[in-house]
């Protein structure tokens, strides 16, 4: 079973015997940094509590209710934390609780740092380096191998544009 309820189950038999039961329209509500509360905490299947993913803690709504949201929202490890998510060159996973969508070159970075791991993880000759930039690339953009293959692809991170030339395979 999992840690965290969705949104919409029922949480009367988990809530039983609480004094501020949980609400699911509490994480449709706005906090003071104009972010929806639902962006950072998340339901626990345990009595009374919840959970905040920027600060990596449980908050027990049981006794104060949504009012714990707000002040956990307003505690400076909290406020840290969302700064230093916002202000930082981020791959494409550590943007997802930001709200703030992977740029192309986060997404360009995040797939050399995957590449040189790869190469390095294996012991791999860096001859083979190039054949799989191509294939990574040719997976990235979406074409098909068996189809097209890739000469060379660039990016423009200042419009996060691509382009991607293809040439049809000789068989």
């Amino acid at each position: 079973m999992a840690m965290f309820m969705k949104p919409g189950e029922d949480i009367k038999d988990i809530d039983n015997g609480i004094k501020n039961k949980w609400s699911w329209a509490w994480i449709e509500d706005v906090g003071s940094n104009g972010k929806l509360f639902g962006n950072w905490c998340q339901k626990l299947r345990q009595p009374g509590a919840c959970y905040c993913t920027v600060c990596a803690r449980k908050l027990m709504y049981g006794t104060s209710g949504k009012k714990v949201l707000s002040r956990c929202e307003l505690d400076p490890v909290h406020k840290a934390t969302v700064r230093a998510l916002q202000h930082t060159s981020s791959l494409p996973e550590a943007t997802a609780m930001a709200d703030i969508p992977p740029s192309m070159a986060d997404r360009v970075t995040d797939l050399k740092i995957r590449l040189c791991s790869f190469i390095a993880e294996l012991d791999l000759s860096f001859t083979i380096a190039h054949p799989l930039v191509i294939l990574s690339a040719s997976s990235v953009f979406n074409s098909s191998l068996s189809l097209y293959f890739p000469l060379y692809s660039t990016v423009n991170p200042e419009n996060e544009s691509a382009t991607v030339e293809m040439q049809p395979l000789n068989r």
